[in-house]
């Protein structure tokens, strides 16, 4: 087990798995289909049990067992539903724009000392 990585999301399309994974050594979050990888990260799910939510996480690091956190609270989980009307193209194309918007870069509070110690 990792602390360093955290199963985020899991999604299923078109019979495809998908996984939001978050690095915690980057602080990054990498959407990853079940046997892909990613060419920055590095990162790929390479086996996942969806009865206990547990994925085989691979890394530059090694390989990891990653487990999805229930939960904290009952209430209702948000939910996008797509209309069965819609081509398999502009599915495709929701799902790339909700996986930009994961990867897209977050703004963090960054202390001076530790931009002295990056430039150095």
């Amino acid at each position: 087990m990792s602390d360093k990585l955290k199963l985020k999301s899991v999604a299923r399309l078109d019979g495809e798995w998908y996984f939001s994974v978050w690095d915690g050594s980057s602080d990054t979050t990498h959407w990853v289909k079940l046997g892909g990888r990613r060419p920055h990260g590095g990162i790929s799910v390479d086996a996942y049990n969806p009865d206990t939510n547990v994925a085989l996480v691979s890394t530059q690091r090694g390989r990891f067992l990653v487990v999805m956190k229930e939960p904290d609270s009952s209430g209702e989980i948000e939910q996008k539903v797509v209309s069965a009307d819609n081509s398999a193209d502009q599915v495709e194309r929701e799902l790339e724009e909700a996986m930009a918007d994961l990867d897209a870069p977050r703004q963090t509070r960054v202390t001076r000392r530790q931009i002295l110690d990056m430039i150095k």
